[in-house]
């Protein structure tokens, strides 16, 4: 999965439909024991709530993009207002631990209009860059969870997401638990000082 994230990201072509259907399959296949191979480590949810806690202050709508079972849609639903919870895999919706709009959707085209979300999340999934800018309201957050750090299948750093991301972006980027996250928004005073760390 490392490979095919950072291959996706560096060649959109790459997600073709056999992609697509690969990594569908995979994931249906795991949807069954998903949630109880993972309830109870804490420390996978630590980076979602930090990350909420000290960089993302808007309290609307998020999408939990690549959501799986629903265990980082819980912590995102005690700070949002309205939360969408969205993954490749339906049988990985179907087993979710929580009861929220729930949408089977393919990260590289959303079904989404534009500006809809006030925050896009996105834990341990992989990241179609132009997708998540467009369904991104104008002063909206990005929250970017790596819940294993760099030891993370699915992974990309802090710095690669800002860069990929149309634009020019800032952020804050932090360790918590087992795990990493960052927060991104668009640049829109470069003037301005900003005092956390620049991605």
């Amino acid at each position: 999965m490392r490979t095919v994230t950072e291959a996706v990201l560096a060649d959109r072509s790459r997600w073709d439909v056999a992609e697509r259907q690969k990594v569908r399959a995979l994931f249906d296949e795991l949807s069954a024991t998903w949630t109880e191979d993972r309830i109870g480590n804490d420390a996978r949810l630590l980076p979602i709530s930090d990350g909420l806690e000290r960089g993302v202050v808007n309290t609307g709508r998020c999408l939990d993009l690549g959501a799986g079972t629903g265990l980082g849609t819980e912590v995102l639903s005690e700070h949002f207002r309205e939360v969408v919870s969205a993954d490749l895999s339906l049988a990985m919706l179907a087993n979710s631990v929580i009861d929220v709009n729930r949408v089977q959707a393919d990260g590289a085209t959303l079904p989404f209009r534009d500006d809809a979300f006030d925050c896009v999340a996105l834990v341990n999934m992989m990241l179609f860059p132009e997708e998540v800018d467009r369904i991104l309201a104008p002063a909206g957050a990005v929250l970017w969870v790596s819940s294993r750090g760099d030891q993370t299948p699915i992974y990309l750093s802090d710095v690669a997401v800002g860069e990929a991301l149309p634009g020019s972006w800032h952020g804050v980027a932090s360790a918590a638990g087992s795990g990493s996250w960052c927060v991104l928004r668009r640049d829109r005073d470069v003037s301005r000082p900003d005092p956390s760390r620049r991605l």
